[in-house]
């Protein structure tokens, strides 16, 4: 998991991974429809970023590891089968939980429509934009120095004390205004109840912690830890801990000082920390790829999607993905269903920056002749 800042040198000092998601979704003619889901990436990055299909959330799950450039990669597989008319998965999120209100959400759907010629079935899924354009002009605005970009193009070691210094300047000024962002959006929400001189007070206060003469000098440090690569992840990460502690410490303190109801303060704390949680999943679904790949009872006769397929196995053949076991049993009960028109398929591939502030939604509609 990407944590924020001070993990932005992490952008340079520590690994990450993208994860690679694939999702095989079947109709079948009764208007139910079977999912599999892979995903696969570094163990970190795939249990703490995105909520991930689990048994909690109704999703049969299996692990299971395999090594890739001396690197342990951890493989989930999910299904889940959705009968006639009962509710689609929109997100892998437990119902109910914390993580529900910050996950991606993809509702789905699938309308069928009796015409004079026969039936077509229409699915559609959208995955729905993350909200990133604040964030991201943010960041252009403040990385924009050509001196900066030359730097992030230069390994850690090729660097010298004077860029690490400026290049830390950098990184808490990012810091700062994307917490300020984080707290205007607490603020601006409904049911969030300050005054507003309270408020200007709180993100006064909060902006001074970031002001702290100490605090690039600190991040430099971290930076230049000589212990190796587990030490500096260890560094980045305990400041991060200690830099959110007196943010909320900073909150607390201040609204108590002026009096607000505990309540309030406990509301614009929650809603706080999850328009900064919202923002960690974001950026962790953002390296991420999606192969989806949809089969559909009868002929497609129109989608958005990128390859059709006269039937679901030309697919597989075709492409990339690996995919699990469970598919190909999939393919086995397609052919078990002894549906006379067979299954034709089509497939889309998109990145997660894709749905930074769009929402991507993938449409096939197919069609099954009248009986004569």
């Amino acid at each position: 998991m990407r944590h924020l800042v001070i993990s932005a040198a992490a952008l340079l000092m520590m690994s990450g991974g993208c994860l690679k998601r694939m999702e095989m979704i079947a109709v079948f003619p009764d208007e139910s429809i079977r999912y599999i889901t892979q995903i696969e990436g570094d163990p970190d990055d795939l249990l703490q970023g995105d909520a991930m299909p689990s048994v909690e959330s109704g999703w049969k799950v299996r692990d299971e590891t395999k090594q890739e450039d001396n690197k342990d990669q951890l493989i989930r597989v999910a299904t889940r089968r959705a009968g006639p008319r009962q509710s689609q998965p929109a997100t892998y999120a437990p119902g109910g939980g914390a993580l529900e209100a910050v996950a991606l959400r993809f509702p789905t759907s699938l309308t069928v429509e009796q015409r004079e010629d026969g039936r077509y079935y229409h699915f559609k899924r959208t995955y729905k934009a993350r909200g990133l354009a604040r964030i991201e002009h943010l960041r252009s605005e403040l990385f924009k120095d050509d001196a900066i970009k030359q730097i992030q193009e230069k390994s850690p070691e090729e660097l010298t004390d004077e860029e690490r210094t400026k290049l830390a300047g950098v990184l808490i000024e990012f810091e700062a205004a994307i917490t300020e962002d984080f707290l205007d959006q607490a603020f601006q929400t409904p049911g969030v109840e300050l005054a507003q001189d309270h408020f200007l007070i709180v993100r006064s206060n909060v902006r001074s912690i970031y002001n702290d003469p100490q605090f690039p000098a600190q991040l430099v440090s971290a930076m230049q830890n000589h212990e190796g690569q587990e030490a500096t992840d260890v560094a980045l990460l305990d400041m991060e801990m200690e830099l959110t502690e007196r943010v909320n410490q900073t909150i607390e303190k201040t609204l108590r000082e002026k009096r607000v109801n505990p309540t309030k303060i406990e509301k614009f704390r929650e809603v706080y920390e999850r328009a900064r949680w919202s923002y960690q999943v974001s950026q962790d679904l953002s390296d991420e790829h999606w192969f989806v790949g949809v089969f559909m009872p009868g002929t497609i006769v129109a989608t958005n999607g990128q390859h059709v397929e006269d039937t679901p196995a030309k697919m597989l053949e075709n492409m990339d993905e690996s995919d699990p076991v469970e598919t190909r049993d999939l393919l086995i009960d397609l052919d078990r269903a002894d549906f006379k028109p067979g299954f034709s398929a089509v497939s889309w591939d998109f990145e997660g920056k894709d749905v930074a502030d769009r929402d991507v939604a993938i449409m096939v509609t197919s069609f099954v002749p009248a009986k004569q």
